[in-house]
């Protein structure tokens, strides 16, 4: 177990909290070392999709493999180890692979509550068509300056 705040992991979306857990199995493979190394840990959350914070359990499983002339005397796998959780971070984090995130319109979180802003969206479309169409054929009806010929005069 290694705390999360000695490898500095946070960002502004992830912050890990308690220890985070190791387990590794190193092999000899000829002129090989080979690490299979698990990682479980806590997160604290903000879901990028309706801001919500949530504690989330991490889990990663990666190898690392390592020359006889890098590996010396001792292996210290840490930075290595780091780096690969820092290289694996989600580009967005969500609260739960099916978040539905937060209304466009009224900024409801969708994952607690309805809103029936697409309803209003949809009338509002209905009604702003129905105008565009009356100017339309108004626009088709009247001549506008210039246009002016013998049958648009008026007597």
């Amino acid at each position: 177990k290694i705390p999360a705040s000695r490898w500095d992991l946070d960002s502004e979306t992830v912050k890990f909290i308690g220890d985070i857990q190791i387990t590794c199995r190193i092999q000899k493979i000829n002129k090989y070392v080979k690490a299979a190394v698990g990682v479980l840990a806590q997160e604290k959350i903000i879901c990028s999709r309706c801001l919500e914070e949530t504690v989330k359990t991490g889990q990663w499983e990666f190898t690392l493999y390592y020359s006889f002339d890098e590996a010396g005397e001792e292996l210290v796998l840490d930075p290595d180890i780091r780096e690969e959780l820092l290289l694996n971070y989600p580009m967005k984090v969500l609260c739960k692979d099916n978040c539905r995130g937060l209304c466009p319109f009224c900024g409801v979180n969708l994952n607690k509550e309805e809103c029936h802003c697409e309803d209003k969206v949809f009338k509002n479309n209905q009604e702003a068509t129905k105008e565009e169409e009356k100017w339309r054929i108004l626009k088709e009806n009247i001549p506008m300056p210039g246009q002016l010929n013998a049958e648009h005069t008026i007597n």
